[in-house]
């Protein structure tokens, strides 16, 4: 008789019996990363660590991991701009602000930590948004607080040896919220890429009526946060992205929309001293004095450095003799308070165009995206395109490429409107995924 061949299991190997694990660490870092986003740098930066090693180790064990999008291309060569200014400069070995590129990956992971199972990737997309917007009610309730009287909550918990207060510019007696970050602009460029998404859902998604008005709740309350810190550029960058979103109503809402917004922004710098205040003075040259002086010194530096440029992050280890000889009363002393200025300063013109491109593609990405997706995707992208647009408002008096807190803010709104255009309800594979 013939031997009976009985069929076996195909061989497991090692690495694949841990990939389920792998990917289980890839989801709970992602969501420690979203969790904390609005409340730590610490905690955000050690999620968002864990969920890139995930990774990392299934790429090892042969599992494809990487999700391709229309991130990528802005991504990675603003990535590839800034390490190559530093191989230009000389500069590759500074310290730690050479190596700030690293947030701008923060979307990527997001996006392919998502992409490890497609066919629950939107209803994953949609969790991680409801944690965050969870999450954010946190500092922007602590604002309320804030902008009242003194108050860190880290320093009253002890976790924070002295504590951080930073007065209302141009309004006595209040304070701007600062959450439980270091200083206001960070808290309201973390809150302002996600809550804009968030507002593009909440207008065009097409949600029904518990979810649209818990959207709408949860905005107004993380506006009011963004409005609490007294950041100027944050608050046309506002308005800004606001225009950008009623832009998408239709010709006959639109201009009734806009209307009534400027209406609105009108009335409270009429009515409330501490807007005026701040208003009124963003064009006066005594008030801005400081600035100018910081303009007047980056740009004697990037004459001694006019092709190459000083290289990505090393700005602040060079410009101090600067400083000491063009404006020596500036307190200030980093970067050009210009992310574009900054980005030729220390790259040259190769870095400032990256930057450039870097908002340009990731416009032509969403708009794209936006006319091929369904209702909340498509709400998403518009978020998205008012994100950039507000974004870009705040890179015309802030560098915000290099807090950590407000990139990985920026990483996870472009991010979750992102994967919510990739992954369409109902269908179990990523377009672009691979």
């Amino acid at each position: 008789m013939e031997p009976i061949a009985i069929p076996t299991a195909p061989e497991t190997h090692a690495g694949e019996r841990l990939q389920p694990i792998f990917a289980a660490t890839a989801r709970a870092g992602l969501y420690m990363h979203v969790a904390f986003l609005p409340i730590g740098i610490a905690p955000m930066q050690i999620g968002l660590g864990i969920a890139g090693l995930s990774l990392l180790a299934l790429r090892l064990t042969g599992r494809r991991v990487w999700t391709r999008s229309f991130l990528d291309l802005p991504v990675l060569a603003l990535i590839g701009a800034a390490c190559a200014s530093q191989i230009l400069a000389f500069s590759w070995v500074g310290g730690n602000d050479t190596m700030l590129w690293r947030t701008l990956l923060a979307p990527l992971v997001i996006v392919s930590v998502l992409g490890l199972d497609p066919a629950r990737a939107r209803s994953e997309a949609l969790r991680l948004f409801a944690v965050w917007g969870i999450a954010a009610l946190a500092p922007s309730l602590i604002a309320w607080i804030q902008q009242g009287r003194p108050f860190d909550p880290l320093f009253e918990a002890g976790l924070r040896k002295k504590a951080i207060i930073a007065a209302a510019p141009k309004y006595p007696g209040h304070y701007a919220a600062l959450g439980f970050f270091t200083w206001y602009q960070r808290l309201a460029h973390n809150l302002t890429p996600p809550l804009l998404v968030l507002a593009g859902v909440a207008l065009y998604g097409r949600l029904d009526r518990g979810r649209r008005v818990a959207a709408f709740a949860v905005c107004a309350v993380v506006a009011s946060a963004v409005f609490f810190t007294f950041a100027r550029t944050s608050w046309f960058g506002l308005a800004v992205a606001g225009v950008v979103l009623a832009g998408f109503a239709g010709r006959r809402r639109a201009p009734w929309i806009l209307a009534a917004g400027a209406a609105i922004a009108v009335a409270v710098v009429a009515l409330h001293p501490g807007v005026r205040g701040r208003v009124t003075t963003a064009t006066d040259v005594h008030t801005n004095q400081d600035r100018i002086g910081i303009w007047r010194t980056c740009e004697t530096v990037m004459k001694d450095h006019p092709i190459v440029g000083v290289g990505f992050g090393n700005l602040p280890k060079v410009i101090g003799p600067y400083f000491d000889r063009i404006a020596p009363r500036t307190k200030i002393r980093a970067w050009c308070h210009n992310t574009f200025f900054t980005a030729y300063v220390e790259g040259g013109a190769l870095l400032a165009l990256a930057v450039a491109s870097f908002f340009a593609l990731l416009a032509r990405g969403f708009w794209k995206a936006r006319a091929r997706s369904d209702a909340i995707a498509r709400g998403a992208c518009v978020g998205a395109l008012g994100a950039l647009a507000a974004m870009l408002v705040h890179s015309m008096a802030h560098d915000f490429f290099y807090a950590s807190e407000s990139m990985y803010g920026f990483g996870f709104g472009l991010a979750i409107a992102a994967a919510l255009a990739l992954f369409p309800a109902g269908e179990a594979k990523a377009e672009g995924a691979g």
